[in-house]
């Protein structure tokens, strides 16, 4: 009785490994050929502030319909508080020119009418540019239920086969030969991880 009652132990765990496996391996796959990439640019926070004072300053995005790019969205964003120096250097948006752009509330809005119904995707979005823009969308009581997918997940997965020295963007889309004069604007930015994702998806369903 001992030695079924552990046969049947290991045959649950093998089948909820299986599981996990197959979830997995549902969640990477690109399927994709239509979807919006975007990306955000943000103020930063000084030392002590909690995550939720980074402020949006800037959103970036490209539509892309069966492989092609067909529009784009750009928007600078007034956050109403300071960017920190190395934002300003790392970005080139200085706070001048931000005075008279519209706040998050109105941005997100016209983003999130730009993007409808489309599956979004960014590069580590999981972690920094779909909270925001939840956090936003919920303080606007917006229903916001789109599919979203992350390339830098993809690229994890593919980076062993494939000799990826690094799974950032600027890695990627340099290997890829993507242009990115203005690396680190969200317009440019957004247009990478388009292209970045086209190329990933190709070496994922190449043998």
């Amino acid at each position: 009785a001992l030695r079924d009652f552990y046969q049947r132990c290991q045959q649950y765990k093998t089948r909820q490994a299986a599981r996990r496996d197959k979830r997995r391996h549902n969640y990477l796959q690109p399927t994709y050929l239509s979807f919006v990439a975007f990306d955000l640019e943000r103020t930063g926070t000084a030392k002590g502030e909690p995550r939720s004072e980074n402020k949006i300053i800037e959103i970036g995005a490209v539509k892309v319909i069966n492989g092609k790019i067909t529009e784009h969205f750009e928007q600078l964003v007034n956050p109403h508080k300071p960017l920190l120096y190395h934002v300003t250097r790392l970005t080139g948006i200085k706070k001048d020119m931000l005075k008279g752009q519209p706040s998050s509330p109105q941005a997100v809005q016209d983003f999130l009418d730009f993007v409808g119904d489309h599956v979004l995707i960014g590069h580590s979005l999981d972690d920094n540019d779909l909270p925001p823009i939840r956090q936003v969308a919920k303080r606007l009581k917006i229903p916001f239920r789109n599919k979203h997918y992350d390339t830098f997940r993809l690229a994890q997965s593919l980076a062993e086969k494939h000799s990826f020295a690094y799974t950032n963007l600027e890695y990627l889309a340099e290997k890829f030969n993507v242009q990115s004069p203005n690396a680190h604007r969200a317009m440019d930015d957004a247009e990478a991880t388009a292209k970045v994702y086209l190329k990933l998806r190709e070496l994922y369903y190449t043998p």
